[in-house]
């Protein structure tokens, strides 16, 4: 009896996600949103006669008191009348609210609780009827070990708008500059967070936790910036306690061997750290996360498999594993069908099938249908008046859907047909379904809401997963079942319709800098936990079951702007690793400084999912597998890559660095797999590398010419235009557009406003710099110049540098390496030259020793306190002697130290130039030398163990 009862649970929760999925007609509006506060104030007219008024400290205490009554509040209105000071006030926050409370704009100062209790917020609780609108509030929350921490709820069920929080937010888990929980039926909208947010886990600008709906907010806050922000737990147990360690939070934890033992921080957001619900229109521009420490790190959200669209990320964001501007990870919707209970008219069969619900979540079901029939049949009748109706109400940004192709059978038919045979079963109340789904059907009073009707989609998919994977890790040997599932991905057939685990027409800016899985718009692209119900676990073969497992996993039409830059691997302009899902029409136009890393992708570093319709235009720098598209990718249609591959050792690829679906010996495989990857073009600044590991394959990729580029159907206008940025300290940007591959005159260049006297150049920033350097390695500095400025085709950035004295100036000889010969170290004007001239034939020897290298060296300004030469290929830097003449022409020997492929020695103003020497005998001596004593060690044991045997 048990067995069915799980199984009949499974197969409900599945076919319930299944319905309401398949159900959704609803397409989103992708118009450009100015995220942030809006008024806030409420016609006087408008508020009810009977309103509450607050306008003291004393109103607010006695608010706090009556409300421990969870009836008190319903149906009232509350209006603050002007700002209140609560510095020194008795005051822990409203336990439970569910009224209106207008906050007029006006602004609560003061409030700080240093440490506060788990569920915490200026209200603790926010019912599904209360409304909180235009709420101002400063305030320091500090609770460092607690959960479910928020400056306006620490749960929030009900409505937060145009409120703005200035502060400090801080706690362990689900911590939000707003609320630290929004459930399914919570909304925030129309909200400005400043100030800090910190926590361990599910951290966000704006919402810990998220199910409901965030829309149109703005973030300002830095969310876990600081290192001391993270939890960092050390196993101290395996650590040799007689060791004195000396342990500071300020250093750089990837440099500490047990860096991977740590226990860093996870899921944090700018908006939210995880939601499974709708994130609609919002825009962070407040720094997230601390530099190689913390996973699943994004811009918007830590962790999603609910809905992310027309969002933007401005800020820097860091972390060590997923990381990205939008995301930090994308997770998979999930639903199970099995055959055996396949439905081809959802309400004519629910009577059929016997279900075992409940009647509570049986009507929960019906509203949401009555719900999704009112849609395309406006009018009066279709909305029941609310007492509260004469204040504002939700936007509804929302448009409708008549044309959707799935027919929906009358309600009051359905009912008729079998549901009141479905019965109850004793321990049905362990079913978890999501809380507040029943909240659909309430949704009549302000008319449909599809962001809320999304959010719950959404979560009752997640809860759907979770109730599978629960019941597969529960399983024994001792039970008779059997699973066939066969796993299949949904994402490639993704439509408007489709909402669930889907990031949709997002755009990051902003600066992104991980360890490892990092990427422009998702670090990571993965299932949350791994089922192995791909074969089934079979026992006693009693009961079978067969049926698909379907996930999706989208993203569509994101674009991304922002440099991406890792050290170890899976880097890409949009998303670092794709185990699942597909990838729509994506743009990137961010360089990648990934030299030392591994599967480096204009638009992914790694992909097994597909990739349809995507451009990527960029400057690559990257070491093994390393594409124009993906680092290594298995599926691409119709792709296009505009890069300047910089660096990379081996698998290298204008689109693919590497793939399995086109194999080096073709006519040898059994199956000729390159219609998965078809119709791909590439432009390549420089050498042509080929589209597949070197290699253009027919049909799969080819090379086009910049013409052949501009002229690509629907190119989007961002890839038909170039910008070069001038960055002006204290003064104003400028911002020169070009068309691609346009010519900027030296005429046309901005000058800066500099006091007389007063010299400047504008130094080039490269896109792939200092990442690059080894310990100790000196930066070559890049200037202006016509030939950079001439047939432009990547963004530029130059910064003005107004002090004319440079630490390091270079000399214009290349070894073949491309590696700059001589480098001087001191204080130099910006002009300095350095020219190096070969006098050995002129001088061999030197203080009488035979030199290998003798150089003239000038500068052409004073300021020279070192020289730096890149040690000759032939040479070993243990075998070398360094000479330097000084400027009466005499020489003499000068100690040195190798600093990564250079040597460095003192060198003055006046000196004419140095030597080499190298010591080739030296290592002949040392043999010699090793020989010789191992004689003597011979002869000695030998003349011991003679005189023994005597």
């Amino acid at each position: 009896m048990k067995r069915k009862n799980w199984l009949k649970k499974i197969s409900v929760l599945s076919i319930i996600g299944c319905l309401l999925i398949s159900m959704l007609p609803v397409s989103f509006r992708a118009d450009d949103v100015d995220a942030g506060p809006k008024a806030g104030k409420v016609d006087e007219a408008s508020i009810p006669a009977d309103a509450i008024h607050i306008s003291t400290t004393y109103d607010l205490i006695d608010l706090a008191e009556k409300c421990i009554d969870e009836e008190y509040s319903k149906g009232k209105v509350f209006v603050l009348d002007q700002d209140i000071h609560m510095t020194g006030v008795d005051f822990n926050g409203i336990p439970i609210f569910a009224g209106t409370f207008l906050g007029q704009g006006h602004q609560i100062y003061g409030l700080k609780y240093e440490d506060a209790n788990t569920v915490f917020g200026f209200f603790r609780y926010l019912q599904k009827e209360a409304v909180i609108n235009g709420l101002i509030l400063h305030i320091d929350v500090q609770a460092d070990g607690n959960s479910m921490i928020g400056a306006i709820a620490g749960v929030n069920k009900g409505t937060i708008r145009n409120c703005v929080v200035s502060g400090i937010v801080s706690g362990k888990e689900m911590v939000g500059g707003i609320t630290g929980w929004n459930r399914i039926s919570g909304v925030v909208e129309n909200c400005t967070v400043n100030g800090v947010v910190y926590g361990t886990s599910q951290i966000g600008g704006f919402v810990g936790k998220n199910q409901g709906v965030i829309r149109e907010c703005l973030n300002k806050a830095e969310v876990n910036t600081a290192v001391e922000h993270n939890t960092i737990g050390l196993d101290i147990e395996n650590i040799d306690m007689d060791i004195d360690i000396e342990f500071s939070l300020d250093m750089d934890m990837s440099s500490f061997g047990f860096s991977e033992s740590m226990d860093s921080a996870c899921d944090i957001g700018g908006i939210a750290g995880t939601s499974s619900g709708v994130i609609r229109a919002c825009v962070n521009k407040g720094a997230v996360g601390y530099e190689k420490m913390s996973t699943n790190v994004g811009g918007i959200v830590g962790s999603s498999n609910g809905y992310l669209v027309d969002c933007v990320n401005y800020a820097i964001i860091n972390g060590a594993k997923g990381v990205g501007g939008i995301a930090g990870q994308l997770m998979p919707n999930i639903v199970v069908e099995f055959d055996d209970m396949t439905i081809e008219n959802p309400l004519d069969n629910l009577g059929d099938l016997e279900l075992e619900l409940s009647e509570d979540d049986m009507q929960s079901i019906k509203d949401a249908f009555a719900e999704y029939d009112k849609i395309g049949q406006p009018g009066e009748d279709a909305r029941v008046a609310s007492p509260a109706a004469e204040l504002p109400e939700t936007p509804d940004d929302s448009e409708t859907s008549g044309d959707s192709e799935t027919e929906t059978p009358d309600a009051e038919d359905s009912e008729a047909e079998g549901s009141d045979d479905i019965k109850l079963p004793e321990d049905f109340d362990d079913i978890d379904l999501p809380e507040d789904l029943e909240n659909l059907g309430d949704l009549e009073s302000e008319g449909f809401d599809e962001d809320k009707f999304n959010a719950a989609l959404n979560e009752l998919s997640s809860s759907v997963e979770q109730s599978i994977k629960d019941t597969t890790d529960a399983l024994t040997p001792d039970m008779d079942l059997s699973i066939g599932v066969e796993i299949v991905d949904v994402s490639r057939h993704d439509t408007a319709k489709d909402t669930v685990a889907k990031t949709y027409k997002c755009v990051n800016y902003g600066t992104i800098y991980g360890v490892k899985y990092t990427g422009g718009i998702a670090g990571n692209a993965n299932s949350s936990a791994t089922m192995d119900m791909e074969d089934g676990v079979e026992v006693d073969d009693e009961i079978g079951i067969s049926g698909e497992y379907k996930q999706r996993l989208v993203i569509r039409e994101c674009t991304n702007y922002g440099e991406v830059a890792i050290n170890n691997k899976y880097a890409g302009g949009i998303v670092g690793y794709m185990a699942l899902g597909a990838v729509f029409n994506a743009y990137n136009l961010g360089s990648l400084d990934c030299l030392s890393a591994d599967y480096v992708g204009g638009i992914a570093g790694k992909c097994n999912a597909v990739i349809f319709d995507s451009i990527s235009k960029c400057v690559i720098a990257g070491a093994d597998y390393v594409g124009g598209i993906a680092g290594y990718g298995y599926e691409c249609y119709n792709g296009c890559a505009f890069v300047d591959i910089q660096a990379g050792s081996e698998y290298i690829g204008s689109i693919f660095g590497s793939t399995e679906t086109l194999p080096d010996d073709r006519a040898e495989a059994e199956e000729d797999n390159s219609a998965l990857v078809t119709g791909n073009t590439y432009y390549v600044v420089g050498k042509n590398i080929g589209g597949i590991d070197g290699i253009n394959y027919a049909g799969a990729s080819k090379s086009i010419t910049l013409e052949e580029f501009l002229a690509r159907p629907n190119l989007a206008e961002c890839f038909k235009k170039v910008s070069i940025h001038f960055i002006i300290e204290e003064q104003e940007d400028v911002v020169i557009t070009l068309p691609t591959g346009g010519t900027l005159g030296l005429d046309q260049l901005p000058v800066p406003q500099v006091d007389e006297g007063e010299i400047y150049e504008w130094v080039y920033q490269n896109p792939v710099t200092d990442k690059t350097l080894g310990m100790n390695e000196v930066a070559e500095t890049l200037y202006l110049s016509e030939a950079r400025l001439t047939d432009v085709v990547f963004d530029q950035t130059y910064e003005a540098d107004f002090n004319p004295k440079h630490m390091v100036a270079q000399g214009k000889d290349k070894n073949s390496d491309g590696k700059t010969i001589i480098l001087a170290i001191g204080a130099f004007d910006a002009t300095t030259d350095i020219t190096l001239t070969d006098v050995l034939s002129e001088e061999s020897t030197v203080l009488g020793e035979a030199v290998a290298e003798n150089w003239k060296v000038e500068l052409s300004n004073i300021g020279v306190e070192e020289l730096r030469y890149c040690i000759p290929a032939d040479m070993n830097a243990e075998d070398i002697t360094v000479y330097v003449k000084d400027a009466e022409g005499n020489w003499s020997e000068r100690e040195h130290t190798v600093i990564g492929s250079y040597l460095a020695f003192d060198f003055e103003d006046g000196d004419q130039g140095f030597a080499l020497q190298e010591n080739a005998g030296s290592g002949i001596w040392m043999i010699l030398v090793a020989a010789v004593v191992a004689v003597l060690v011979g002869v000695v044991v030998y003349k011991v163990k003679t005189k023994k045997g005597k």
